[in-house]
């Protein structure tokens, strides 16, 4: 798939090792890994499932088993950062809507990856200092995946880089950032609807209409067209990001698939014709989720609950009544499903708050909300930002 790379990618530093001295008595040579702690991360190194570095970051040929994602709007962002892997300052933010250094993202609907070329002459970088580029699946979103760049003066210490750790680039030269975003590293519930943009999280809510996209160029690049730093592959097109709409009948921003029939209470499937109470009732501790019952006749006030218990796990049924620990429908010895907890040992599950335990890695300018199971971060408004309690305030 990348053969047309190899020959002009592998050449260039081979003869350029040739061509130049060794270094000179009493210049530093550097020491590569000493002081980073991370290796390159994606799918194949521990990373986020779905994400993966396409060449020269990551191998020649890319293999996965899931579909490519073609319609985000993907960042690059390039940080000087310390030994740990914190940043310092930004180097370099990209996108497909506004230019950076004369390049922006670009996506390759026929060899299925995104591309953006990282001209480093611009950014003046410091063969001294440590740097990383990080892909986010859209602006205010958690990173998918990084790699660490070593940053080199001549050809011979770019053929001492460990590759396994670090991404070589000649001072002053340009690195092609490609890689590919699958849809399952974006939409965890299937539903065609990136998470960040999910009105009902976790559950499939599959949009009303999706426009279609444009047909993927097939011509290859001319002879002259040097594809490791020039945009002029015809194959590499402008970003076209979708924003699908999905079903909310009562336009409350909780889609359709997560709220109950208006005059019914409870989270689907589990909806209640019954009066909807201000007094919530209290379950025992071995309940997942709670729902207040009406007393027969409707006198007014809640008599019980209905214990939900997850399926597979901790219970695979529903108990009328407080849930006790000998209730057949809930099992406490079996593992709680990912996002949640044991509330205590031999005690059913409980939702994981990554809010409300900072885990979430939401930006500045957006507010983290808690959900069954994970966690969403939503934008401020404009002019407003997060003032550190999840709540937007104006600047």
């Amino acid at each position: 798939m990348f053969d047309s790379w190899r020959s002009k990618w592998l050449a260039a530093p081979l003869a350029l090792a040739v061509a130049c001295a060794a270094p000179e008595e009493g210049e530093d040579e550097l020491e590569l890994g000493s002081t980073q702690q991370e290796l390159i991360r994606d799918q194949t190194s521990g990373g986020t499932a779905g994400f993966l570095w396409a060449f020269p970051i990551g191998p020649l040929l890319v293999r996965s088993n899931g579909t490519f994602e073609p319609r985000l709007a993907p960042q690059v962002v390039i940080d000087q950062v310390d030994a740990q892997g914190n940043t310092i300052k930004n180097v370099a933010t990209y996108t497909g809507s506004v230019s950076t250094f004369g390049e922006r993202i670009l996506r390759n609907l026929t060899q299925k990856f995104y591309v953006v070329r990282f001209k480093s002459g611009s950014a003046n970088l410091n063969p001294a200092l440590n740097y990383r580029v990080k892909v986010l699946p859209a602006a205010g979103q958690p990173a998918l995946g990084f790699a660490d760049i070593d940053v080199v003066n001549n050809a011979l210490d770019y053929l001492r880089v460990d590759r396994n750790k670090f991404v070589p680039l000649l001072k002053g030269g340009t690195l092609a950032i490609r890689f590919r975003i699958d849809k399952n590293a974006v939409d965890k519930d299937g539903d065609g609807v990136f998470d960040w943009l999910d009105n009902c999280p976790g559950v499939k809510n599959p949009p009303v209409s999706v426009p279609a996209d444009v047909p993927p160029v097939t011509s290859r690049p001319g002879g002259s067209c040097d594809t490791e730093t020039s945009s002029c592959d015809p194959q590499d097109q402008p970003l076209n990001p979708l924003a699908p709409r999905q079903p909310d009948s009562d336009n409350d921003g909780v889609g359709d698939a997560c709220d109950c029939p208006a005059g019914q209470v409870g989270t689907p499937p589990y909806c209640d014709a019954r009066k909807a109470f201000t007094t919530l009732c209290q379950c025992d501790d071995q309940t997942l989720f709670e729902t207040c019952t009406d007393t027969p006749g409707g006198a007014g006030e809640p008599t019980g609950c209905v214990a939900i218990c997850n399926a597979g796990g901790h219970g695979g049924g529903i108990s009328t009544g407080n849930s006790l620990p000998g209730d057949p429908a809930c099992d406490p010895s079996a593992p709680c499903p990912s996002g949640y907890e044991p509330r205590q040992p031999g005690k059913a599950c409980k939702d994981i708050d990554e809010c409300d335990r900072d885990t979430d890695g939401c930006e500045i300018n957006f507010i983290c909300r808690n959900t069954s199971s994970s966690f969403a971060c939503l934008r401020c408004a404009e002019g407003s930002q997060n003032d550190g309690n999840d709540v937007c305030t104006p600047l």
